[in-house]
């Protein structure tokens, strides 16, 4: 073969390479690849489903502590969200009708992305301006976040929890209201 051929031939193979690395990079930082291990989600915390989901603990508005096992025994959903997120907007009226129509039945948990640089001042008031009557808590160092996307960066991210705090879905990026119903009642 010719230098010249070969010459020619060196940025594909670069080029490979990287994409090659890349690729590889992103598996195993991806949400969606699981490796074969005995620790649980609980003692990784990290939620990954088909495990039990991480018992975190955070404050709620006012500041009040909460640990996500006051709500094991029904069904949760837990929604990140910020007011700067676009498809927040579309999903938040979607989870108060969840929350108004199964009431007790169904928790509905709001994760304010306080750490994104969005003041809790303003996260309460895009809540009332969507008429959110449900719980909503703080991530005020966005390790609760990181809990849910390992890595990933998305907004918003929705995490369906069954009734015996099992991880049953993760929802990242925008969802449809059809969607956001039916995992909602796939949990009951």
């Amino acid at each position: 073969m010719s230098t010249d051929v070969m010459l020619k031939r060196i940025p594909l193979v670069i080029g490979a390479l990287v994409i090659a690395s890349l690729l590889g990079a992103l598996y195993f930082r991806s949400p969606f690849s699981y490796s074969d291990t005995t620790r649980t989600a609980r003692e990784s915390g990290v939620f990954t489903v088909g495990k039990p989901a991480p018992n975190f603990d955070t404050v709620d508005f006012d500041h009040m502590p909460v640990r996500l096992s006051y709500y094991f025994g029904k069904p949760i959903i837990v929604d990140f969200w910020a007011a700067w997120c676009v498809f927040c907007r579309d999903e938040m009226p979607v989870l108060e009708r969840i929350h108004q129509q199964y009431g007790d039945e169904i928790a509905i948990i709001g994760i304010h992305r306080t750490d994104s640089g969005e003041s809790i001042a303003r996260g309460a008031q895009f809540a009332q301006e969507q008429g959110v009557t449900y719980p909503l808590m703080q991530d005020q160092s966005g390790a609760l976040y990181k809990m849910a996307t390992q890595g990933l960066s998305v907004m918003p991210v929705a995490i369906f929890i069954d009734s015996s705090g099992i991880v049953q879905e993760i929802k990242f990026g925008p969802k449809t209201e059809d969607e956001i119903y039916h995992s909602a009642l796939i949990l009951q």
